[in-house]
């Protein structure tokens, strides 16, 4: 089974229940598994959930440290690095800022400035799901056989 043939899990991570919402029911009319939270999780957490892709805010409690702490944590984790994310933020001088910006892309990590319209999130997360479909068939393994061997198939087979 791929991503293509199965549904797609989702994690939305953001401090705005109201944002939490209107994402999680954009992406479910979309045909998406959806799975959220309000505030950043842990990382052994995150290895629980499992999710396809990580739409994640950078401000939790009117401060943005958490957010970037846990894209940094997701990305140097074996396991974690693998999951595409999504960063949906109004920090727009930090994201633009060229160093910033070739982080990020170097990263795998997709930006969407606020205001970002809710067409252009669904076609960034089916761009951002086509190409880990890519990625690994380029691997040589399709989910299944990851699966059954009991790895995760965002690791190196």
């Amino acid at each position: 089974m791929t991503l293509a043939t199965r549904r797609a899990h989702i994690l939305v991570i953001n401090n705005n229940q109201a944002m939490i919402d209107l994402i999680c029911d954009l992406l479910e009319a979309d045909g998406y598994r959806v799975s959220h939270s309000i505030e950043t999780l842990e990382i052994s957490r995150l290895r629980e959930i499992a999710p396809d892709l990580i739409v994640q805010d950078v401000v939790f409690s009117g401060s943005s440290e958490g957010g970037w702490q846990l894209l940094t944590m997701a990305r140097l984790d074996p396991v974690l690095a693998r999951i595409p994310m999504v960063l949906c933020t109004g920090a727009v001088e930090t994201v633009t800022n060229p160093v910033m910006a070739q982080n990020l892309d170097r990263l795998g990590v997709r930006v969407l400035i606020k205001p970002f319209d809710l067409e252009d999130l669904l076609s960034t997360v089916r761009e951002v799901l086509t190409g880990q479909q890519l990625i690994n068939q380029a691997r040589g393994f399709g989910e299944d056989e990851v699966r059954a061997a009991g790895q995760d198939p965002r690791q190196d087979g």
